[in-house]
């Protein structure tokens, strides 16, 4: 067990991870995290964080949006009444 001290860096609080938890966790610096609680807050746990994927909006991506938006507007009770049968 590391006991390390909370400090504050401008509007956050920072605690320094120290190396050796960092090789078994397989982080590394600079590397993105996820931060969540455990145990009604008594334990934090820090894990990687999942890749992001990056939306891509084209003019096609909205020209399709627009259509399906449309459809789904003109057919909906069709569609809902065909997931029921």
């Amino acid at each position: 067990m590391h006991i390390q001290k909370i400090f504050r860096a401008g509007n956050s609080h920072v605690v320094a991870i120290p190396q050796e938890i960092l090789r078994v966790a397989g982080l590394k610096p600079g590397q993105r995290v996820s931060i969540d609680t455990e145990g009604a807050g008594r334990k934090i746990i820090i894990k990687k964080a999942e890749k992001e994927t990056k939306k891509i909006k084209s003019a096609t991506n909205k020209a399709f949006e627009a259509w399906y938006q449309t459809f789904i507007n003109e057919n909906g009770e069709i569609l809902d009444e065909l997931a029921v049968r």
